[in-house]
């Protein structure tokens, strides 16, 4: 539609290749289809459900949201951007990202059989998986929501810029992964919940809320590693090492110490204030 919308009101879209254009928004409720291209100039969302899967080469609506449903898999092999508006991608198999890039403002992933994300420019990411893993991978820094992985492991990953958390982490009894590199990892709000964690940073990492059973990191760079404590953990695996800053680490009940802890030059620090410290 070169001055309008685009907007489907009854029957099925069937084909190959669709490409759609317009300048005040496109709502498709009823495809099936291979691949789509998108593009909305002007106002208005861009809103996108089809049956048994299919591939995105391009969604472009920098004016309005981006929404895009599959009850199959859903493969981004191009560009999503929703300029500062939301985008919402939902997968009832896999959500994948092979190219491309996701712009937008608040981010949000929801898939049965796994997520991986590799380039997401977003000013918040939140993200729900039923089975398999869960990652999220930027050049660039990573502000992350809530994500939620009952039945797999969750790796998160930023080059350059600080991976920021500020909802609840959950991973059931699986690992959480988190890696910033070149720069830090903080926790601003939320909980981390899983069976285990493990981290790297460059120049520091905070936790201030978590509810895990092992733990063991390491920042390579000038930093802190800081982790507060309301439940027993224990410092496991590779334990603690920060060949550029101090370690502290504060617990409210009991703390294990199973794993090695170095920061040579510096200082380690390890209180219990309710209660006592074991080394195994």
């Amino acid at each position: 539609s070169e001055g309008g919308s685009v907007v489907q009101s009854a029957g099925q879209i069937t084909a190959g290749a669709l490409t759609v254009s317009a300048q005040t928004g496109i709502n498709l409720g009823a495809l099936s289809v291979v691949s789509v291209t998108a593009t909305n100039a002007a106002s208005g969302a861009i809103l996108l459900s089809e049956t048994g899967g299919f591939m995105i080469l391009g969604l472009s609506n920098p004016a309005g949201t981006i929404s895009a449903t599959t009850t199959g898999n859903l493969a981004l092999a191009g560009s999503v951007n929703s300029g500062s508006n939301a985008a919402t991608l939902t997968s009832g198999g896999t959500l994948s990202q092979t190219a491309g890039t996701l712009t937008c403002g608040d981010l949000t992933l929801q898939a049965a059989n796994g997520i991986s994300i590799v380039s997401v420019v977003a000013a918040l990411v939140t993200a729900s998986n039923s089975t398999g893993s869960l990652t999220l991978y930027n050049t660039g820094g990573l502000t992350v929501g809530d994500v939620w992985n009952p039945a797999g492991n969750v790796l998160i990953t930023a080059y350059g810029a600080p991976v920021v958390l500020v909802g609840v982490l959950y991973a059931g009894s699986n690992a959480i992964t988190l890696t910033a590199l070149g720069s830090s990892i903080l926790q601003t709000g939320g909980i981390i919940s899983a069976q285990a964690l493990v981290f790297s940073s460059a120049t520091g990492a905070a936790f201030n809320a978590l509810n895990v059973s092992t733990i063991q990191g390491a920042n390579l760079g000038p930093g802190v590693i800081q982790l507060t404590l309301a439940d027993p953990v224990t410092i496991a695996g590779l334990g603690l090492d920060n060949s550029g800053g101090n370690i502290l680490v504060t617990s409210s009940t009991n703390l294990v110490v199973a794993g090695g802890i170095d920061n040579a030059g510096f200082t380690t620090t390890l209180i219990s204030t309710g209660g006592t410290i074991f080394q195994t």
